[in-house]
């Protein structure tokens, strides 16, 4: 048992926490000869994480932070290869393996479930960013960052760089351009007024001497905080960390905190342009945002309790700004974003395709439904609601797309490099009580009151499209070269010529084998065999049984095949109708909050599964429900109500829901374009994935976008084919459920879910479906500064089945051919 203020391999034991909020022991160290953090968060996870965490703030735009995280995975002292973060991604059993620039930190961490797996993983990261080469040659610098490209002497000078590039195609994104405009006027005394990843236009101005004195300042073990997570031996660990690195270090001082924002006396409105094609109409496109500086770290009371009400406010379809917002009719939809990875909390409103010319509609209609809102009061339900949702979320961690001791891992540094304890945001039970025992006594009408209504610092953007930015500054780019290289002697172009090819000739040489050999690779007889986790089979429910803090997963798969294809759209308009309208019982508001107070949500999906022992299309709707096992009973009385009792008539809220559902699908394509890519290509090669794309890809995008622009004359069509559509599926015995719950409940939840689904022994589809798809080359044209190409292949097709060796060439093929000739070589 560890012992608080004992040493232990060079570290002392600071302080233990009980955290049973998680159900770990939290052990809080500090290494005695350079003062770093260490926080180990002890459980019985097998999947365990470190991390280590430096304070990276920036004082300018050049994105050296940015850069030095892509450069230090680019070799190091003790593993002297090109990219050892590469030979890990083709033979680790890592289950997570990154690393991510903030705008004042820079996070490393690994999560592995195999013990010597994790002690590789972790010895690879630990001398890259402690030993990186980056001091040995210029070149990792250039490749990551930014260099001249000349390939011949006669060529066109050109920058190239993985960050230059990447961060090209970063601002072509509205949103970039809208949280930069946002944090340079609202915390402008501050590092937050500058970008960490870099703006493409000053990354250039970036000089090797300042990439390296950076990493100088910042990358030592006194300015970080290490973080290990799970089921391990911690003094091992320690041991390992102080002989193999911290004991080689000096202390050094540590980065003082984030400068004070003065408070801002004015509200300020700033207009910006954000680049659309020549082929876009530009009515209608216009983005606003509001944001206010809601405290600093160091309050988890104030962070929880604004968590809750940003969702409340907006975030749910009976939300008081979500309404107000429809009933303006000035725009297509409205978010909330509550910002609290930095030392500075901000809440922004935003709206999304607004009319031109409306932001004083859209500032005044936020500011009168606040007022209102704090006149009034809050309506109870809705309160109940969002805690309920709140809680519900804080528990479920394990649905998360991460591994949730990094989840933890992420909030513990939320905390620490503020200068806060490291379990106050985990220790979240006696701030919830407090905002449960307070909410409806004026809580959170009194936080609207203050740190919304009655604060000046806060700051408003106004997002405008405008046709030919993106080729004005491909234009000024083009120009700004052309004169530095007629500025350049002679001599100095045979340089950047020389240098562009001895990178190029770096690039192309392979890794000897001595090097390669020093990459720890696990041996088969270190690979355990995992536990085998089975479905079984009761009647037509499969049942997964796992811990999970009483919450029970309920997903059902009905059957669509007998839909005629030309009825996909609607069906896939249906799964995104459902919760969103009224029932017979229920308003659609009331049963939003009904739903939230009772459930952890209820989501209806249409899919195309393919059959993989057949390779049929398997076309469905999906629905999942979450719930704590003690409101079953309600849970599952509102699924019925939703799937035997929907209504779609309500034009008004119809409308409503088309307009959320044509910005979500637009988002979609501008955001996910790579998504949208590979269901495209997948789309040319079975009848799965071209059911899938004519369901909910492009086809769909252009179907929603035309119901919405004639939806006067379209509405009394889609409502008779949803209600058809939904009549006969909702109806219908062909249905496969899957529930996941602690197996202390399986002799209750069984059956009771059981009751509620009509019975059937075959859930094979109804009708074996054929679609006519092509294999056809095409290009799709949007707003960006780079370009996403791509290319599908058939393997059966071509004569091969399916089996292990495919993973085996798509990682050759991904951390190879494809990473060295399009990321390294490329940019």
């Amino acid at each position: 048992m560890l012992v608080k203020d004992k040493i232990y391999e060079g570290f002392i034991l600071k302080d233990i926490s009980e955290i049973k909020e998680i159900e770990a022991t939290l052990y809080y160290f500090s290494h005695m000869k350079t003062k770093a953090d260490l926080v180990f968060l002890s459980n019985e996870d097998d999947n365990k994480v470190f991390s280590i965490a430096f304070k990276t703030p920036v004082y300018d735009n050049t994105g050296v932070a940015h850069i030095i995280e892509h450069s230090v995975l680019n070799g190091s002292k003790k593993y002297p290869l090109k990219e050892p973060f590469v030979e890990l991604l083709k033979g680790s059993l890592k289950t997570f393996l990154n690393a991510m620039t903030y705008p004042d930190k820079t996070i490393y961490p690994v999560a592995s479930m195999n013990d010597k797996d994790f002690l590789n993983l972790i010895d690879v990261y630990l001398d890259g960013v402690l030993n990186p080469r980056i001091y040995d040659s210029e070149y990792v610098y250039m490749q990551e960052g930014w260099h001249y490209h000349l390939e011949n002497e006669a060529d066109d000078l050109k920058y190239n760089g993985v960050v230059y590039n990447e961060m090209k195609g970063a601002y072509s994104n509205p949103d970039e351009i809208m949280i930069d405009t946002i944090f340079e006027t609202l915390y402008s005394d501050t590092t937050y007024k500058y970008s960490s990843g870099g703006k493409p236009e000053e990354i250039p101005t970036l000089t090797y001497k300042g990439f390296i004195n950076f990493h100088k300042k910042y990358y030592h073990p006194s300015n970080s905080i290490i973080y290990l997570y799970g089921k391990m031996d911690i003094e091992k660990h320690l041991a390992y960390l102080n002989n193999e690195y911290l004991r080689k270090f000096e202390y050094s001082q540590k980065i003082d905190n984030i400068p004070v924002q003065k408070d801002i006396s004015a509200h300020t409105d700033i207009v910006k342009y954000y680049p659309i094609t020549q082929q876009e109409g530009d009515k209608e496109k216009e983005i606003y945002a509001i944001a206010y500086n809601i405290g600093c770290a160091g309050d988890p009371l104030l962070r929880m309790s604004f968590e809750i009400l940003e969702k409340l406010l907006v975030n749910y379809p009976s939300s008081p700004l979500k309404i107000a917002f429809n009933d303006a009719k000035i725009g297509k939809e409205i978010e909330g974003h509550y910002e609290t990875d930095l030392y500075y909390y901000t809440l922004m409103f935003i709206g999304r395709d607004m009319k031109d010319g409306s932001d004083n509609k859209f500032f005044a209609m936020l500011d009168n439904t606040l007022a209102s809102l704090v006149k009034n009061g809050i309506e109870a339900e809705l309160i109940d609601a969002s805690i309920n949702m709140y809680e519900f979320s804080i528990k479920d961690v394990d649905n998360s797309t991460i591994p949730k001791g990094l989840n933890y891992n992420l909030e513990i540094l939320d905390s620490m490099l503020y200068g806060s304890q490291p379990q106050a945001v985990l220790a979240y039970k006696q701030n919830l009580d407090t905002i449960k025992a307070s909410a409806h006594n004026g809580y959170f009408e009194n936080l609207i009151k203050q740190y919304i209504l009655e604060n000046n610092h806060k700051t408003s953007v106004i997002l405008k499209p405008k046709k030919g930015i993106s080729e004005d500054r491909e234009e000024s780019i083009i120009k700004q070269l052309k004169d530095k290289k007629e500025s350049l002697s002679a001599e100095e172009i045979k340089q950047i010529y020389d240098e562009t090819n001895k990178l190029i000739e770096i690039q192309n040489e392979p890794d000897t084998k001595e090097n390669l050999k020093k990459i720890p690779v696990l041996p088969v007889s270190d690979i355990t065999n995992p536990q085998k986790k089975t479905l079984e089979k009761h009647d037509n429910v499969f049942v997964y049984n796992d811990t999970t803090q009483d919450i029970v997963y309920v997903s059902a798969y009905y059957d669509i095949s007998e839909l005629d294809i030309s009825k996909y759209h609607y069906a896939n308009l249906l799964s995104s109708c459902l919760t969103e309208m009224a029932t017979k019982n229920y308003s659609f508001d009331k049963l939003d909050n009904a739903i939230r107070i009772n459930t952890g949500g209820i989501d209806f999906e249409a899919i195309v599964n393919k059959d993989l022992r057949t390779n049929d299309a398997r076309p469905q709707i999906n629905l999942n429900i979450r719930f704590f096992y003690e409101k079953k009973e309600k849970a599952m009385e509102l699924l019925n109500e939703i799937i035997k009792n929907s209504l779609f008539d309500d034009k008004k809220r119809l409308y409503e829901v088309v307009a959320k559902e044509v910005m979500q699908e637009k988002n979609k394509i501008i955001y996910s374009a790579r998504t949208v890519l590979a269901n495209r290509l997948n789309s040319y090669l079975n009848t799965a994935a071209a059911l899938g794309e004519y369901m909910h890809g492009l086809e769909y995008y252009d179907f929603i976008s035309d119901l919405y622009q004639n939806f006067e004359g379209s509405f009394e069509k889609a409502v008779s084919e949803m209600t058809q559509i939904y009549n006969q599926i909702f109806n219908d015995a062909n249905v496969e459920i899957l529930l996941a719950l602690d197996n202390k409940h399986n002799d209750t939840i069984i059956p009771f879910v059981k009751k509620y689904f009509k019975s059937c022994d075959n859930n094979d589809p109804k009708v074996k479906l054929s679609y006519e798809y092509e294999n056809k080359n095409e290009g799709l044209i949007m707003s960006t500064d780079v370009a996403y190409d791509g290319r599908a292949y058939d393997f059966n097709k071509a004569g091969y089945e399916y089996s292990g060796v495919m993973q085996v060439v798509k990682t050759m093929m991904q951390t190879d051919y494809l990473w060295n000739n399009v990321r390294v070589k490329g940019g």
